[in-house]
């Protein structure tokens, strides 16, 4: 996801196949591996203000159901968004 917030303006279909594939991967850990998740995404965001700025601003590219996911996975970690 984070990745998908640096690409240049040339980029957006890369910038786009990087949420899809952000978008796959959230559903599928949050099947499975939904702390896990939860907790790579703290860690992540614990990386700084720059890393949980991408964070935010790739999350509003997920569809509303990804993004429900990926909620679900912070608060089973136990953050809040």
């Amino acid at each position: 996801m984070i990745l998908s917030t640096r690409r240049h303006e040339g980029s957006i279909a890369k910038a786009d196949k990087d949420v899809v594939q952000a978008g796959i991967l959230i559903e599928a850990l949050s099947r499975r591996r939904s702390f896990e998740l939860g907790e790579a995404l703290a860690l992540a965001e614990g990386r700084g203000q720059k890393w949980k700025s991408a964070i935010k601003i790739a999350t509003t590219a997920l569809d509303d159901r990804t993004y429900e996911l990926l909620e679900k996975s912070r608060a089973d970690f136990g953050m809040s968004a």
